[in-house]
């Protein structure tokens, strides 16, 4: 398999359509397509009313994600409803450990299987009403599967010292931190 491309592994009938498990369509700008373009705009909507009620209610949240680094290249991901390459991860659900969460989120967004895993930093946001605090973890012994979620449009490998142009400002921030040997500890997002 490719290692700069991961197919969805599971075929989604989305009404007449369905998602092809092997090969990604390419759309416009080259990126592949995850069903249409209807089901990216309505998950870009969902996460805009996300974002309206977190202004209102102002919560507390708990995330994680996960530097996986294979030699000198580190796994990214552009999810269908954000724009920009991100690091793989998502929120902890209760009674789950950050651990446990990093783990879940990277077999749920990449079909991953991550050996052991190192607290890296402990990051704080806080923006668009809410408390965000994020929990990085760092791995350097995995496997990546097919992906079997619907949120992650693409997953590539990038070299550290050269990210997209289009990697959010803390991905390149941790990228960073990483390449300059950054100790454990708490810290801006």
């Amino acid at each position: 398999m490719d290692p700069g491309l991961i197919g969805i592994s599971v075929s989604l009938p989305i009404g007449d359509l369905v998602v092809n498990p092997r090969r990604p369509r390419a759309g416009p700008r080259g990126r592949p397509l995850l069903a249409s373009a209807g089901v990216r705009w309505a998950a870009r909507l969902a996460y805009l009313l996300l974002r309206l009620s977190w202004r209102i209610r102002r919560p507390v949240t708990l995330g994680v994600k996960a530097l996986l680094v294979a030699g000198d290249e580190v796994v990214l991901v552009r999810h269908t409803y954000q724009r920009g390459w991100l690091l793989p991860g998502g929120g902890v659900r209760r009674r789950e450990t950050p651990e446990d969460a990093v783990r879940r989120e990277c077999a749920e967004e990449l079909g991953a299987t991550l050996g052991p895993v190192e607290l890296f930093c402990v990051c704080s946001r806080f923006r668009e009403g809410k408390s965000d605090h994020i929990t990085v973890f760092v791995c350097r012994s995995f496997s990546l599967g097919k992906k079997s979620n619907f949120e992650i449009e693409e997953c590539r490998m990038f070299p550290l010292a050269a990210l997209p142009d289009d990697a959010s400002r803390g991905t390149r921030r941790r990228v960073r931190e990483l390449l300059d040997g950054a100790e454990c500890g708490t810290r801006a997002w």
